[in-house]
């Protein structure tokens, strides 16, 4: 197999496990991170089982941004998708959350996989910085493969998290 092939195989195993659930790691934190707390509504929209693929997007406040792509059939049922902040007293033992989103209604399964982007400020490194989610106060965590952006003299990180349901998402870089 040659170089190129075996890398797009293993970033491909890798893709399906974590989407699947099958890949990520779970701690399962030893004092449940805080769900509650303020937050910020940034993106609202109503979908049904027969809504057109969707892209919500929006800008945080911290300047980070957020991309949530909902294929064709991804929500079964007629349903309003919110996309908030995180609550600002969210720690986890694994590092420093760098960024990312509470979607609602939290438990919702989806359809058809999804994907979750989020550009955040800075450089993150690979191997340093994983995907979370956090459901029934369980922290998943889970490779990703990150990218990075100069935009006007300023650096970003961007990491694209599959989904096959709702809750807290992120990313977090130790």
């Amino acid at each position: 197999m040659n170089r190129p092939l075996s890398w797009l195989c293993a970033t491909a195993l890798l893709l399906g496990l974590a989407a699947c659930g099958g890949g990520s790691l779970d701690a399962g934190s030893p004092q449940p991170p805080p769900t509650g707390g303020p937050t910020e509504v940034v993106a609202r929209q109503g979908l049904d089982e027969d809504s057109p693929a969707t892209s919500l997007q929006a800008t945080l406040p911290d300047d980070s941004s957020v991309d949530l792509y909902l294929p064709q059939y991804a929500v079964r049922e007629r349903t309003e998708v919110t996309v908030s902040t995180l609550p600002a007293a969210l720690t986890l033992p694994t590092g420093t959350v760098a960024g990312g989103v509470r979607l609602q209604p939290d438990g919702l399964k989806l359809g058809n996989a999804s994907v979750l982007t989020l550009r955040v400020k800075g450089t993150l490194e690979q191997g340093k910085t994983l995907g979370f989610a956090i459901h029934g106060g369980t922290v998943t965590y889970h490779p990703v493969k990150v990218r990075h952006q100069d935009v006007n003299g300023v650096a970003y990180t961007t990491v694209d998290l599959p989904l096959l349901g709702f809750s807290d998402h992120g990313i977090v870089s130790n």
